[in-house]
């Protein structure tokens, strides 16, 4: 069993099933049934990972982890997203599933590239995580400064256009919206922003989420609490109606059974148990 004392910095946020204390937990274990089991791993050479690995595919890997962990270049993005999107097609036992990327809002022309490459099959998320228009560039600076809130917007209703309604979402991280010091007088109107957001998106044919915010160690935050479990039940109930009323469809990334997943349990859990859907 191969295991690093860095595996311990994975910290993800207390609603997360994977935590120190339960990798402290497994270890302990082993060590009381084999105490030689465990081993430290040692770093892969090039040639190693190449053995497993398309070249390209780790240049890529190093650009992204050079650039920060993201890709600046909205393009360079969206043509990696080409080439993934192509090879999976053609994978051996691909039989035309739903493909979901999430990713920065991408302008119209490689929306139509990435679309051509998935004939169809392509979904898209495009998320704004806030929707406060004075908290957009609190909450997301490396989106305002690159995209800006208002292209962001408006590539998400081109991208409707091209991928097709219910194809396309975004998704924001409720909660954050009530950490910001000195922006809404209390949760109620914290609230009433974000149920803003959901039905403007709905307005536009784009299929609102949400997962909810947890606090993560060290972040900007770590002081704050998020809002109670009325406040993320009202979200969930008041989304789930405008679905109903706009006709829009849970599909989006959700065939893979997401409402299993920590982050996605609210808003998929209200057609789950009132509408069975699975």
């Amino acid at each position: 069993m191969f295991t690093s004392p860095r595996c311990l910095d994975h910290k993800p946020g207390a609603a997360h099933p994977e935590a120190p204390e339960r990798l402290s937990a497994v270890l302990r274990a082993v060590r009381t049934e084999d105490p030689t089991a465990l081993r430290e791993p040692e770093p892969a050479s090039r040639e190693a990972l190449e053995r497993v690995h398309p070249a390209r595919y780790l240049d890529q890997l190093a650009t992204l982890a050079s650039s920060g962990g993201g890709m600046l270049d909205r393009s360079q993005e969206a043509a990696y997203f080409v080439q993934l999107v192509t090879a999976l097609r053609g994978a051996d036992g691909y039989q035309g599933q739903p493909l979901l990327i999430a990713s920065q809002a991408f302008d119209p022309d490689d929306a139509r590239r990435l679309h051509e490459a998935g004939q169809g099959t392509v979904q898209m998320s495009y998320p704004m995580e806030v929707w406060d228009e004075q908290l957009f560039p609190v909450v997301c600076p490396g989106k305002a400064r690159h995209v800006g809130r208002n292209r962001w917007l408006d590539n998400m209703c081109q991208a409707v256009e091209i991928f097709g309604r219910g194809n396309v979402g975004s998704n924001l991280v409720a909660g954050v919206e009530t950490a910001a010091p000195d922006r809404f007088s209390d949760e109620e109107q914290a609230l009433l922003s974000t149920l803003e957001g959901f039905a403007w998106l709905a307005r536009h044919d784009i299929r609102p989420a949400f997962s909810p915010w947890t606090v993560a160690p060290g972040s900007a935050w770590e002081d704050k609490q998020p809002p109670g479990t009325h406040y993320y039940l009202t979200l969930g109930w008041e989304l789930y109606n405008l679905h109903k009323r706009y006709g829009l469809t849970y599909d989006v990334g959700l065939n893979a059974g997401c409402y299993k997943c920590g982050v996605y349990t609210i808003p998929r859990d209200f057609p789950r148990l009132l509408d069975g859907l699975e």
